[in-house]
């Protein structure tokens, strides 16, 4: 059986998005594993993902005004 991507590279994928997202828009590439582990894949990419745009915490302070 072959080699299913788990969570370090569901994490690796999802940091790497920006450039892989370019690549895909010229060629038959994909921005996300198919076929991976399941959720350890899900997520890793998830956790890369928040980490890169920067998650809840920003969505939070928005809103949020200091007196």
């Amino acid at each position: 059986m072959a080699h299913l991507p788990g969570f370090w590279l569901g994490l690796l994928h999802a940091w790497l998005l920006p450039f892989s997202f370019i690549g895909s828009l010229s060629t038959d590439y994909r921005i996300y594993a198919f076929p991976n582990s399941g959720r350890g894949y899900d997520f890793g990419y998830l956790i890369g993902v928040s980490a890169l745009t920067g998650g809840a915490g920003r969505a939070t302070k928005k809103g949020h005004t200091e007196e």
